[in-house]
């Protein structure tokens, strides 16, 4: 043990270095039948103390001994390791790095006298020099046996990466440690650890990688075609986030995968997006799911693409839609569009699901989507508007035409509401939509449940103003439903006995599109009903008229009529009020002259031509048209072009004689009648397109004189832009006509040109 008062530097030192000599040489598993005891542990320990406190200063010395100590030692390993190679040399670097801090790490804890006072002391007066017993040891490894090796030990290194590229078995640990080692060893780096591991490895290691993956995915797609070349490159990307993660430092993994990318995806990618369109048409889902994998890693990867899944998806609706235009020449060929919106929405369908499953419904292809049906559904098809032919299909589902269960047709209800959003012209379609609801409402044709399901998807995307008159017509009906019983209970109380059932709906005019009543003379049978009505309603208000919309109402007649045996047999008769005034004539005479029958319910001719035609030339017809002086025209079984379309040139003149005719049911027991003629309906129509272009103009102005009101001033086209915004969803304004608008409502004093700045407009209250 050293003494204090007879301490011979020279001698403590030859004591301390057999020490840590045996420490070495058990680390390096060459002293296998020794151990240091606990108790010379504490004489080395007293040693490095001793001389750190002697009046003699002699610490500094000591510190370069454990330096040259250390560089001796990692000189004789640096010689063990040089004519090693390959793998073998980074298997035997390993482990001798390893046994070389096994033991410096024990040794550092001899000198912990040292570290705790001496070596901070240093630090404090300046001197970065000196370093802990344990870094120093690690910069004599550096400079002794990395720095030599450096070169040889990267090389194999690379090798033995490459091996596992190319399939060989490898063992990929070894790469995991020397990851580390690199960090180990960089410990005195200028900068850092890290700055050495990537200066040393990570950067020679990506330029390999990339000249390693440049010449494979060159060589593999000159031989193979773009599917099999994403299945590779997609194996490469997942093996070497693999390797990134379990093997390399985690600053590596970015850089990795960077290379990675700019090889296989962002240098062939035109190659993938050639391929692209193909398929999408031959429907390779797989494919379409790597391609997405793939690009969507590298920046503008996906625009392209997306830009043709939009071309692609226009030219297959445009096709749909050219394709089903052929059959829709005319206003009575509407009944041919429902095949177009089922193609539209098995359409829409299918690449939903395909950007969702194999696009991860990414914003670009659903963009896409959304464009190309925008761009596929505001244009005519035939004679028709898409939202013209969206509303009869709505109608037509929502009667119960299409037999579906009711998750079925709420799933199928949203489908249509999405090809709804993509009208410009949503006005268009609700003012058709509401006028269809009104008569499913007043004939009692509806699914309630289906109803207030699509209503409710119109409110949330259009809000609450869009529906908020479609919802007033549901609570009318309800309410006029629930004054049935009542009316009846009514009747019996004043002891009036009506001969037919009567059901009359309470509409609120402010809800309910209806054109103005036809004026018309009911038959007497019908009087009392109004009568009974007119005063039952009397006993719940005095402030509101009733005004009889009898165009409006259906009515159901039973028909007697005699079989091949003689045999009566009675056929219900679905049709309009005014139909049912016509039939209900033939119970006083047998023949009327066409002028007659107007005479007496005192109607336009234009009315009556729209009613009766459906009674008399249609394939069910009840009435026969015997002509002028009743001699037979136009009633021979063949007459007819459909069940519900008269013949091609009919006409009614004045004195031709109608009379009923044998009706041929072919064994129905109910026949219903359109309500009228739909050649005639389109007047209607476009008395319903020029109320609804009015109503822009006041919309228009509105948005306008709100924003200003709002803003106070603005330029004219920001002005144009806001209130387009808010007009978006109700329909798509004409620029020109807002600019109308604008000098329409300056001329009226709402607002005024900027003197100095004609461009600017000033809001005046």
């Amino acid at each position: 043990m050293a003494q204090a008062r007879n301490f011979n530097f020279e001698e403590q030192w030859k004591v301390l270095k057999i020490g840590m000599d045996l420490v070495v040489g058990v680390c390096q598993n060459v002293i296998t039948d020794q151990q240091i005891t606990f108790k010379a542990w504490q004489d080395y320990y007293n040693i490095v103390y001793t001389w750190c406190v002697r009046p003699e200063d002699r610490k500094r010395e000591l510190y370069h001994l454990i330096s040259t100590y250390f560089e001796e030692i990692a000189k004789v390993e640096e010689k063990k390791l040089k004519d090693k190679r390959k793998e073998s040399l980074l298997r035997e670097y390993l482990r001798r790095l390893n046994n070389f801090t096994s033991a410096t790490t024990k040794i550092k804890n001899l000198f912990a006298y040292m570290h705790r006072y001496w070596i901070p002391a240093q630090h404090t007066n300046g001197d970065t020099s000196v370093k802990d017993v344990y870094e120093l040891s690690l910069i004599k490894w550096k400079q002794c046996v990395y720095q030599p090796l450096s070169k040889r030990l990267l090389d194999a290194l690379l090798l033995l990466v490459s091996s596992d590229r190319s399939g060989d078995t490898v063992d990929k640990t070894i790469l995991a440690n020397m990851t580390q080692s690199y960090l180990t060893v960089g410990i005195d780096d200028a900068k850092s650890p890290l700055e050495f591991y990537k200066r040393e490895f990570q950067e020679p290691f990506i330029k390999d990688t990339r000249a390693y993956y440049t010449k494979e995915s060159d060589n593999f797609l000159i031989q193979n075609s773009v599917s099999e070349y994403m299945k590779k490159a997609e194996i490469r990307l997942t093996q070497e986030e693999a390797l990134a993660q379990q093997y390399l430092h985690p600053t590596s993994k970015e850089e990795l995968i960077k290379c990675c990318e700019d090889v296989f995806v962002e240098k062939h990618m035109q190659f993938m997006q050639d391929e692209f369109p193909k398929m999408l048409r031959d429907d390779k889902l797989e494919d379409l799911k790597r391609f997405y994998g793939l690009l969507s890693r590298v920046p503008n990867g996906l625009q392209q693409s997306a830009a043709s899944e939009k071309q692609y998806l226009i030219e297959l609706a445009t096709k749909i839609t050219t394709e089903q235009a052929k059959s829709l020449g005319d206003r009575a060929s509407i009944v041919n569009s429902v095949n177009l919106i089922l193609e539209l929405l098995k359409l829409h369908q299918k690449y939903s699901e395909i950007i969702k499953s194999c696009f991860s419904d990414h914003h670009f292809f659903r963009r896409s989507l959304d464009e190309a049906f925008i761009a596929a559904v505001n244009k005519n098809v035939g004679v028709f508007t898409m939202a013209e032919i969206l509303n009869f299909y709505v109608d037509y589902l929502l009667k119960g035409n299409e037999k579906l269960p009711e998750d079925q047709l709420e799933e199928r209800m949203d489908s249509t509401v999405k090809l709804f959003t993509y009208f410009d012209d949503k006005d268009l379609f609700y003012a058709a939509f509401r006028k269809a609801l009104s008569k499913r409402l007043l004939s009692k044709k509806y699914k309630e449940d289906a109803e207030r399901h699509f209503i409710a998807k119109l409110k949330q995307n259009c809000g609450d103003v869009y529906t908020k008159k479609l919802e007033g017509m549901f609570n009318d009906v309800k309410v006029s439903d629930e004054r049935i019983p009542q009316f009846k209970a009514y009747c019996d109380k004043k002891g009036v006995t009506l001969e037919y059932d009567m059901q009359v709906s309470v509409l609120n005019d402010l809800y309910w599109p209806l054109s103005k009543q036809t004026e018309f003379n009911l038959p007497k049978e019908l009087v009392p009903g109004v009568k009974i009505f007119e005063s039952f309603y009397a006993t719940y208000t005095d402030k509101r008229s009733l005004t009889w919309l009898y165009n409006q109402g259906t009515m159901i007649l039973n028909h007697v009529l005699l079989d091949e045996k003689m045999r009566k047999r009675k056929i219900e008769l679905t049709v309009s009020c005014m139909q049912a005034c016509i039939l209900l004539l033939y119970n006083e005479h047998k023949t009327y002259k066409y002028r007659e029958v107007r005479e007496i319910l005192g109607t336009t001719d234009e009315m009556l031509k729209f009613s009766i035609i459906p009674l008399v030339f249609s394939k069910m017809r009840i009435i026969a048209n015997l002509g002028v002086n009743g001699q037979a025209k136009q009633n021979n079984e063949d007459d007819g072009d459909g069940e519900d379309e008269p013949p091609k040139g009919i006409s009614l003149k004045d004195d031709d004689v109608l009379q009923l005719c044998p009706l041929k049911t072919g064994g129905k027991l109910k026949i219903a009648y359109p309500p009228g003629h739909v050649a005639i309906l389109g007047s209607e129509r476009e008395g319903m397109v020029k109320k609804n272009m009015e109503e822009r103009v006041i919309k228009i102005e509105l948005a306008l004189v709100r924003v200003m009101k709002i803003r106070g001033t603005l330029k004219q086209q920001e002005l144009i832009a806001e209130a387009t915004k808010q007009l978006a969803k109700f329909f798509k304004p004409d620029p020109r006509l807002m600019k109308k608008r604008i000098e329409n409502l300056m001329e009226r004093g709402f607002m005024r040109r900027d003197e100095d700045d004609q461009t600017v407009i000033h809001y005046q209250a």
